[in-house]
């Protein structure tokens, strides 16, 4: 759709007036024509515009309004203190139709009744703009760190909601894989969960959390599906790859780690790696929320 905000402009200039079903142009030159035809130019069509009206709240009736907007759009340009207002009420405008209304899906999905409180919601506004908050919490005033955390927790606490229910079947199944797998002869227990089973037994020094170490890997979910393998990846060494052992390792399972430090080098081992310890209630790219991780993995040195 084009940009409805300049839409019918070039027509408005010129006239006290432009909500008027019919309103005469003066063409006395080449500029004027070329004026009159940009404004027919920009235009919606009729059903165009009618449709942008209902998708945003508004609707056909009110097309003279609408046109009346954009002729005080082009004509307070200059003038400052209109131009703010105007500002105001575009972001106010986008904050009900977007970000309130995306916030309330997040948070109240699952009760239709809650709605964000628009007075308190302007009070905390126009409190930060001049930067005097009335919210305490504890005794403390809340300034705009604390107001970010209270409204990051609130967003992870829904979404999180929304996961556990969306997922709860595929969480179950991996689960139930892991226990499986807990329940084989010769699976070990790492930490935290993590299981492993011996392929190679290797003889050399075991590294320790945060020692750079270099391995062959290939990563796998429960039904045999490989998302992440070292020949995916282009390193120095297509046989290889360089990574530091630490729960916050990019793109790895931390609970990798876990099974790393209790790898002589020389080995080869299947770590079985259950969701909490994966990619926990984000999931990634390639799967979903609570989704267990198989590694295929060899230690090939300690750097």
């Amino acid at each position: 759709m084009k940009k409805i905000l300049f839409l019918a402009a070039a027509a408005c200039i010129a006239f006290t007036s432009c909500g008027k079903r019919s309103l005469k142009a003066n063409i006395n030159n080449e500029v004027d024509t070329l004026s009159y035809t940009l404004g027919m130019v920009e235009a919606p069509e009729p059903e165009q515009l009618s449709n942008y009206l209902a998708q945003n709240h508004s609707d056909s009736a009110y097309v003279d309004e609408f046109l009346k907007g954009v002729r005080d759009g082009m004509l307070n340009i200059d003038d400052k203190k209109k131009m703010a207002y105007q500002l105001g009420l575009s972001v106010g405008t986008r904050f009900m139709m977007n970000d309130i209304a995306n916030v309330e899906r997040m948070i109240f999905s699952e009760d239709s009744t809650q709605h964000i409180n628009i007075r308190n919601f302007l009070a905390g506004f126009n409190g930060m703009v001049h930067n005097r908050s009335q919210l305490k919490i504890d005794g403390k005033v809340v300034d705009r760190e604390m107001a970010q955390k209270i409204t990051q927790d609130k967003y992870q606490q829904a979404y999180k909601r929304q996961m556990e229910k969306q997922y709860a079947e595929h969480r179950k199944a991996n689960e139930a894989f892991i226990d499986s797998i807990g329940k084989q002869a010769g699976v070990s227990k790492a930490d935290k969960g993590v299981l492993y089973k011996v392929l190679t037994e290797g003889k050399g020094e075991m590294p320790k959390l945060n020692q750079v170490v270099e391995i062959k890997y290939e990563a796998k979910v429960m039904d045999g599906t490989v998302f992440d393998a070292t020949a995916m990846h282009r390193t120095e060494s297509d046989s290889y790859a360089v990574m530091e052992i630490a729960n916050n390792s990019r793109g790895i399972a931390p609970g990798l780690a876990e099974a790393l430090v209790k790898m002589p080098v020389g080995s080869k081992w299947i770590v079985y790696v259950p969701w909490q310890q994966a990619f926990g209630e984000m999931g990634s790219r390639s799967f979903p929320p609570y989704t267990a991780v198989i590694y295929e993995v060899e230690l090939l040195s300690v750097k």
